[in-house]
């Protein structure tokens, strides 16, 4: 499992954050437990035909938990899951310019974010104090 193959890493993360990020990934459809049967027209990996050619890597064993359809498009996209699914939702209701500019706000570190809340005069005046 994902747990185990964290645990065993020289600086495991902990076991904690792991069940959250599993609960997460879950919630969010991107992999499905072994209870939980595969949608309509996907195998019993719970990817679709052409999905289950592409990402042999990540699926994990027959009866397993697994990397659903979602999950292999969530993957490959550099953002987090969450933010990845309202991305492709975003492309699927026509909505991709208000999907992308929340992603960007979303993505955006929450010290530049706070540091766009400064107001420029206060800005400009600590940067002339200090030259």
């Amino acid at each position: 499992s994902a747990a185990a193959l964290l645990a065993a890493t020289p600086d495991p993360p902990p076991a904690a954050a792991v069940a959250l990020a599993g609960r997460r990934l879950l919630a969010l459809g991107a992999v499905r437990s072994a209870a939980s049967p595969p949608a309509e027209g996907c195998d019993e990996e719970g990817l679709l035909p052409e999905a289950a050619s592409r990402e042999q890597g990540y699926s994990s064993g027959r009866g397993s938990t697994g990397l659903t359809a979602l999950g292999a498009l969530l993957a490959s996209l550099p953002v987090e899951p969450d933010v990845g699914r309202m991305l492709l939702l975003g492309c699927l209701l026509g909505e991709e310019p208000l999907a992308a500019s929340l992603a960007a706000v979303l993505a955006t570190p929450r010290a530049l974010a706070l540091a766009a809340l400064v107001p420029r005069d206060a800005a400009s005046s600590s940067s002339s104090s200090v030259a």
